[in-house]
């Protein structure tokens, strides 16, 4: 590891201001306005917690200027998470930026010390940064504190995890769901039994999180160059589905945060090409991958050694697959949709 991409020392954050965040859509549908959001930053550095603000009320550009100065050992990220504080917890995730300490310290070697960066999916945050590259006294083993005691609750356990722009945490599931990746049932009674996107409200198995190929539809990448731009040609998927209404005569789970569909009748909506079943809440955020059966082309990349991160383009593998293994049967019924050019690029 080398000493420019981690940081031992102690780390000074002053938190400024978050601007621009927007209302979001609860797991169960309901709406956090901007009237009834109560925004909180929380800082970590890789997987240990770092400090977090009080909480300002009823507003969606929070103001806090609060220092929080703390020790850090061979720190890599920074990440910077937003809730809304609530009565009852969960508290709301609201918006999330991940920042390497080498960037940071390159900043401020030239004698730059604000930083404002983008939040996803939405906002920006606004803060300063020092480091102090010495402690005084002996070198301690660095641990994670207990966040109980100064208040702070549950903020060492609300860890987010990174995949395709998905901003998983583990999720206590208070009904039946199933796993929108694998399509199996989620067992557990007590504890957090899934991975739930705080974005676009996707919900997996724990096992399975790691296998998501296509992007969190609620957040928009914007390529920065022509690189970048010919970086994600080289895997995509793209055929919208055509959802209709449809009364359900049994019970039936949502193809995509995995519940119920509740009513007597207009219960949801039905993928006439590929048959998923999806609430009308959900349908803006499922991702145009009709007909792809998911788990199977995530277990040929497994097999070739292809993360999800390296189809984003951190990678030069080259991919070259046939794209019919992949269709789900129902999808035969269309084969003019098969050879699409739009339909799965694969390069």
């Amino acid at each position: 590891m080398s000493s420019d991409d981690s940081f031992r020392g102690m780390v000074s954050v002053t938190v400024i201001e978050a601007t621009g965040l927007k209302p979001v859509t609860r797991p169960g549908g309901s709406v956090l306005t901007v009237d009834n959001m109560n925004p909180y930053a929380v800082i970590d550095f890789d997987d240990f917690y770092f400090g977090k603000t009080n909480s300002r009320k009823g507003t969606s550009n929070p103001i806090w200027g609060e220092i929080i100065e703390e020790s850090v050992e061979d720190a890599q990220r920074m990440q910077v998470t937003l809730f809304s504080a609530s009565s009852i917890p969960p508290d709301t995730f609201l918006a999330h930026v991940m920042i390497e300490t080498s960037e940071l310290r390159s900043f401020t070697r030239q004698g730059f010390d604000e930083h404002e960066y983008k939040l996803e999916p939405d906002g920006k945050i606004r803060f300063k940064i020092s480091f102090t590259e010495h402690w005084t006294g002996t070198r301690q083993k660095f641990v994670a504190r207990s966040q109980m005691l100064r208040g702070h609750r549950g903020a060492v356990r609300r860890k987010i995890h990174i995949v395709n722009h998905h901003k998983f945490m583990a999720t206590f599931l208070r009904q039946p769901s199933f796993c929108s990746h694998c399509d199996s049932f989620i067992w557990g009674v007590v504890n957090k039994q899934a991975y739930q996107c705080k974005v676009c409200n996707r919900v997996v198995h724990k096992r399975c999180h790691q296998s998501v190929l296509t992007q969190c539809t609620g957040v928009l990448e914007e390529p920065q160059d022509d690189k970048e731009l010919a970086r994600q040609a080289r895997f995509s998927i793209n055929v919208p589905h055509r959802f209709k209404v449809h009364n359900y005569k049994r019970f039936t789970f949502c193809s995509h945060c995995g519940s119920l569909l509740y009513g007597l009748y207009r219960q949801g909506l039905k993928c006439d090409t590929c048959g998923i079943n999806v609430h009308k809440r959900c349908e803006r955020n499922v991702p145009h991958n009709c007909g792809i059966n998911s788990k199977d082309l995530a277990k040929v990349m497994e097999e070739m050694g292809v993360t999800p991160d390296q189809l984003k383009g951190k990678s030069s593998t080259v991919i070259s697959l046939s794209v019919p293994l992949f269709l789900r049967p129902s999808l035969l019924a269309f084969p003019d949709l098969i050879f699409l050019p739009s339909f799965v690029s694969l390069f």
